[in-house]
């Protein structure tokens, strides 16, 4: 069972440390998610007429506005806070809520939306050239701990 929330007026889909945007795109992940599997998994929504008459992005308008970071990847920490700008990420010093990235050097935290209490963090080896490998890390919000991925 996971809950549709609602905005209580106008919302911004710009604005992603929206946390109940959040909410939302983990809900339309999840059902992506399951509808491409066949192994029979029901989702029960309950939801409000104003939590359904408010959009929803579309599963293949999530998939294609999407960053995707790997190890060994060619992305830069540069090409990685531009689009978090362009996408309506926070800069902030520390981070707190989803859609909030922090810099630090070749370090660049991110709380994506659609991560469940996570940070993902992209630092940048020093013994490479900019262009060159990454190291990506998740760690959880609330107790900073690593985990390699």
């Amino acid at each position: 069972i996971e809950t549709l929330g609602a905005w209580e007026g106008e919302e911004d889909l710009a604005d992603a440390t929206d946390e109940i945007r959040a909410e939302r795109l983990k809900l339309v992940s999840r059902i992506s998610h399951l509808a491409s599997r066949s192994d029979g998994d029901r989702l029960i929504i309950p939801a409000s007429v104003q939590a359904i008459c408010q959009p929803i992005p579309k599963p293949q308008a999530l998939e294609e506005s999407s960053l995707r970071l790997q190890v060994e990847g060619q992305v830069s920490p540069e090409q990685v806070v531009g689009w978090l700008v362009e996408n309506g990420f926070e800069r902030v010093e520390r981070i707190d809520l989803p859609g909030q990235f922090a810099r630090r050097g070749g370090i660049v935290d991110i709380y994506a939306p659609l991560t469940v209490d996570k940070v993902l963090s992209v630092k940048e080896q020093a013994s490479m050239s900019p262009q060159d490998a990454q190291a990506v890390f998740f760690r959880q919000v609330n107790i900073q701990m690593i985990f390699s991925k």
